[in-house]
């Protein structure tokens, strides 16, 4: 089996020596490349990646318009090998990754789709309000403790650690470029989405519990005003993944009434607690206020376009 490892960069000089240390000592005994895209990066994102040229099997493709998707489906056309393992420019995978991917795909063959476990790298003790209270997969794609070996839900498969076998996109599918990290307030859920798509096609997706990478988390990413901006960008990718169901109930101006009624408790809860002083309730309505927010934002974008959700650029 022929191994393909492919990842999107944009400016990520901070990370990236990190990473592409770590995979120069992974347990690789199969054929491999590495696909670099860099993504119209502006620091030394390049001269970082051409240094380890001859230490890696690496191929460096550039894709001058921002957009992580429209970078992974530049990297998927010069793609060769049957397993695509995708990731990102901020993880150290654990020295048996990919046997580990490979493990899980020679031994699950009716599953297209491999998640593997990824743990947080945090750079100083975390705020404990912001672990109390949001959901860490959405906010670091850290996996849940409770996922097991096994095939799991298509909204468990994240970026970072990833794999898919060749035949997927050999059939025409492709990431959705209206989606994903990009410039601004992006929406987020790109490989949700992905994965969605992929799950109503009739592919299925295996969980890999010993396949193991670190994302590492970022000092600015740390703080609750990060944090509850994430929650905007994950509320337009809800919003962009909501399926046909989400809209049998009453809505307003394609807003379901029940998500109204959330926004306008939350809003309460916030005001409320602020004046008991239970930080953790109040930073936990925060997050639903901003999350309603971008799924509103998102909402009416759609309906000035007078569709339902966005298409995806492939199938």
């Amino acid at each position: 089996m022929k191994i393909s490892i492919l990842f999107a960069t944009h400016n990520g000089a901070k990370t990236l020596p990190y990473m592409l240390e770590s995979l120069s000592e992974i347990n690789c005994p199969y054929e491999w490349e590495l696909l670099a895209v860099n993504n119209e990066s502006s620091d030394e994102t390049e001269a970082i990646l051409q240094s380890y040229i001859g230490e890696l099997p690496i191929r460096i493709l550039n894709q001058p318009k921002r957009g992580k998707n429209r970078s992974l489906n530049l990297g998927l056309k010069e793609a060769t090998g049957d397993l695509i393992v995708l990731t990102d420019d901020d993880v150290v995978p654990n020295e048996d990754w990919i046997v580990r991917l490979v493990d899980c795909a020679e031994a699950n063959p009716k599953f297209d789709i491999f998640a593997g476990r990824i743990g947080p790298l945090w750079p100083c003790q975390p705020d404990p309000v912001i672990i109390r209270n949001v959901p860490l997969g959405t906010t670091y794609a850290i996996s849940p403790t409770t996922l097991n070996e096994g095939p799991i839900n298509p909204g468990n498969v994240w970026g970072p650690n990833m794999a898919i076998r060749r035949r997927v996109f050999d059939a025409g599918h492709t990431f959705n470029e209206h989606v994903g990290p990009d410039k601004g307030r992006y929406i987020m859920g790109s490989e949700t989405e992905f994965t969605e798509r992929l799950h109503v096609a009739g592919y299925k997706c295996w969980f890999c519990d010993a396949a193991v990478v670190k994302h590492i988390i970022r000092e600015n990413q740390m703080t609750q005003s990060w944090v509850i901006d994430r929650a905007f960008r994950s509320g337009r990718g809800e919003r962009v993944r909501a399926k046909d169901d989400e809209f049998a109930v009453p809505s307003f101006i394609g807003i379901p009434r029940w998500r109204i009624r959330v926004l306008l408790r939350s809003y309460y809860l916030s005001a409320f607690h602020l004046l008991t002083g239970d930080t953790d309730a109040r930073f936990a309505a925060r997050w639903e206020i901003s999350f309603l927010h971008g799924y509103i934002n998102e909402s009416l974008k759609v309906k000035l376009r007078g569709e339902q959700s966005l298409k995806a650029d492939g199938k």
